[in-house]
């Protein structure tokens, strides 16, 4: 009674004190709600796995064996899409779905705790560190340990096996400087001695983990939320993936392309990593440290790669924006050679200065239509007016084109223009002109055409249309 009377959080005799001073505790309950809140404050940063058998310091046989089991399960599985849970009803599937299905790694790399976000991020980044030289894994249980983490040794070393799978053919272990192979019961005994335990990578595997996040980067508007994995090279490459099959068709299988007015061909490089990318089946780790180095002359310098497909990837993404300049520009020194203005402009200049007597011609159906498009152009939108041109042509739209089609485009439209020009400066003769006139209520309609030799098959067409006026018999009135 007399240790409650003097110590009791109610006691008039008793004080609670922290690095700040002196604390309102004036009861149990408060007592509680105090301590709770220096825990929150102090260890922000805890993961939350909702399972005693492995969230604390110490644990027995059975369910070290339990987490072994586990462990064992991350390494198996290093090179797969998820990690698949195991069979029936043990402490090892207990302690799975508590670390790993419930945070959701066993699917993707990171997790919606912040905490244990940070707890791996620390992980790896020792992992990386240990590329430079051996380091004994004292300083990395310290800190994990510690504040703001406040990390149980139970769970350690599944978290840590979950860093390590990435690098697995590449981790060296070290107890007392004496080299021991990768395996659960090694990770286990980290707990007991994190000091005589050293780890080393093997060199560069810290510079093809920067290379997978490069390509990560440059990758990351592709990125499929929907499909997850916990292996980041099928991660990168299945965003690769993504990116070449949402270009438009055109860009997927052009050959040559105009720079400057001139045609060039696709560099080899390009076309061998469109290639590579095109294909139905891939081996994600061979693409990336085989075929793509070879692709780009990088197998002893990562970056070369890194730039190489960044190069490519722009080149790619813009080549129908690219296309549509060079052709713009093309047909602007058809219509108006010298003039330094716009499509628009330059098809409402050339329409202009035509004579009444060739925009009143009927020429080819390519001709008539680019007489009819200029007619008509009411903006100056060259993009608009380019996608309807383009389209009045070739009768698809740009990105379903292909390189014949692109070359066909541009002669078609010189051809046309020189018809249009040609007859503007060499007018056929009056004896061979034609005209067919058109009144209707307030509007008369004339065409010019030159007359030519009627072919057999027109004066089939001509033979059948006056057999179908003869069956009339004279019943038909010129109103």
């Amino acid at each position: 009674d007399y240790v409650d009377l003097m110590f009791a959080p109610r006691s008039q005799h008793s004080a609670y004190l922290n690095c700040e001073g002196e604390l309102n505790v004036d009861s149990q309950v408060r007592l509680v709600q105090t301590i709770s809140q220096i825990c929150n404050r102090c260890y922000n940063r805890t993961p939350i796995i909702n399972n005693e058998m492995v969230n604390k310091n110490v644990l027995n046989a059975q369910n070290v064996k339990g987490r072994d089991l586990v462990v064992q399960q991350i390494l198996d599985y290093a090179e797969s899409n998820e990690i698949p849970c195991m069979a029936g009803y043990g402490q090892e599937v207990s302690i799975f779905k508590s670390v790993l299905s419930r945070t959701g790694l066993d699917m993707n790399p990171r997790t919606e705790d912040v905490g244990l976000n940070e707890v791996l991020d620390e992980i790896h980044i020792f992992i990386a560190g240990c590329e430079a030289g051996k380091r004994n894994f004292e300083s990395l249980y310290q800190k994990l340990c510690a504040a703001p983490y406040g990390l149980r040794k139970g769970i350690i070393p599944i978290l840590i096996a979950y860093e390590l799978r990435q690098y697995k053919e590449g981790v060296v272990f070290y107890f007392k400087d004496k080299e021991m192979e990768l395996t659960p019961s090694l990770l286990s005994a980290l707990n007991e001695s994190p000091a005589n335990y050293q780890l080393l990578i093997e060199t560069g595997t810290a510079e093809k983990e920067q290379y997978l996040s490069n390509l990560e980067k440059i990758f990351a508007d592709n990125a499929d939320a929907r499909t997850t994995s916990i292996n980041h090279i099928y991660s990168v490459v299945k965003s690769m993936q993504n990116w070449i099959r949402s270009l438009p068709e055109y860009t997927k299988k052009f050959k040559s392309y105009w720079e400057n007015g001139e045609s060039r061909t696709i560099e080899q490089q390009a076309e061998n990593f469109r290639k590579e990318l095109m294909k139905f089946e891939i081996n994600s780790r061979e693409l990336v440290f085989d075929s793509l180095l070879t692709i780009f002359g990088a197998q002893n310098e990562l970056q070369l790669a890194v730039d190489g497909i960044r190069r490519c990837k722009e080149f790619f993404d813009g080549h129908i924006k690219n296309c549509k300049a060079e052709i713009s520009k093309m047909l602007i020194a058809l219509f108006m050679p010298g003039y330094q203005g716009g499509l628009a402009k330059s098809m409402m200049a050339w329409y202009k200065k035509l004579p009444e007597s060739t925009k009143k011609h009927v020429f080819d159906s390519n001709s008539n239509a680019l007489l009819g498009f200029a007619s008509k152009i009411s903006t100056y939108d060259d993009d608009a007016i380019l996608d309807e041109l383009m389209f009045e042509f070739a009768s698809m739209e740009i990105e379903d084109w292909s390189d014949s089609l692109a070359s066909n485009f541009i002669k078609d439209v010189a051809d046309a223009i020189a018809k249009i020009n040609d007859y503007h400066e060499d007018p056929v003769s009056g004896d061979n002109e034609c005209m067919v006139s058109i009144s209707l209520t307030g509007t008369k309609l004339e065409k010019t055409f030159s007359s030519s030799t009627i072919s057999p098959l027109g004066k089939t067409v001509i033979n059948n249309l006056r057999a179908v006026f003869d069956e009339y018999n004279g019943a038909l009135e010129t109103d």
